[in-house]
């Protein structure tokens, strides 16, 4: 995924605003900084099913206001839901598409260059119910990091569970629930997600096909 696709995929209002505001995009980025937290929330609140340019814009600098750390580029799309971004780490050339809901809580942490389709959920804590005799609502969550690496494509509706790692170049197929590890340039699919290949096992197999048949 290069940065001049995922320009090519955006609304036309958004893409325009993007060129003519990326000169002044450190300008917004320090104005942004001096507003309190709240006041971000609310906005990033006020904006949340925008898809005007002006939406794109307001959700990315309140994103940047609110997290840990966020690159430059991260576009997120209407209708998304991040709880506690202030324990959320993203990186550069993000897209968050509709309809999808992060949960930050236990510590988050997505690389650069990496695709979230629309509906998807990342979880990074769970419910304790190993206490007998006491209900589940009344016991404290169990906070575990979630880690995406570089270049990772999520398909539409895949749900990452708490404390999991997915390794750099992985794709993950649509409707897929992620509840292990994924080694790094995997394709993982299925409930729970199983890795069926690397990203170029494929290539390299049609490539030996040929020069068994040129020999």
């Amino acid at each position: 995924m290069n940065t001049e696709s995922t320009r090519n995929n955006l609304p036309k209002s958004h893409s325009l605003a993007y060129r003519i505001v990326a000169p002044f995009r450190s300008l917004c980025v320090t104005i942004f900084s001096l507003f309190p937290k709240f006041f971000a929330k609310k906005l990033m609140d006020c904006f949340r099913y925008s898809n005007s340019a002006v939406g794109f814009g307001i959700r990315y600098l309140c994103l940047k206001r609110l997290a840990k750390s966020c690159g430059d580029k991260v576009i997120i799309f209407p209708a998304v839901f991040i709880i506690r971004p202030d324990c959320m780490e993203i990186g550069n050339n993000v897209s968050i598409h509709e309809f999808s809901y992060i949960d930050a809580e236990g510590g988050l942490k997505i690389g650069d260059h990496v695709g979230i389709g629309h509906g998807c959920t990342i979880m990074c804590a769970q419910h304790n119910f190993d206490e007998p005799g006491v209900l589940i609502k009344a016991l404290d969550d169990i906070l575990e990091p979630v880690n995406i690496g570089s270049d990772v494509w999520l398909g539409a509706h895949v749900r990452i569970m708490s404390g999991v790692t997915v390794g750099d170049g992985c794709v993950i197929g649509a409707a897929s629930v992620v509840t292990r590890n994924i080694p790094p340039y995997s394709v993982a699919v299925g409930i729970p997600a199983r890795v069926i290949r690397k990203r170029f096992e494929r290539n390299n197999t049609s490539s030996k096909g040929q020069e068994n048949k040129e020999e």
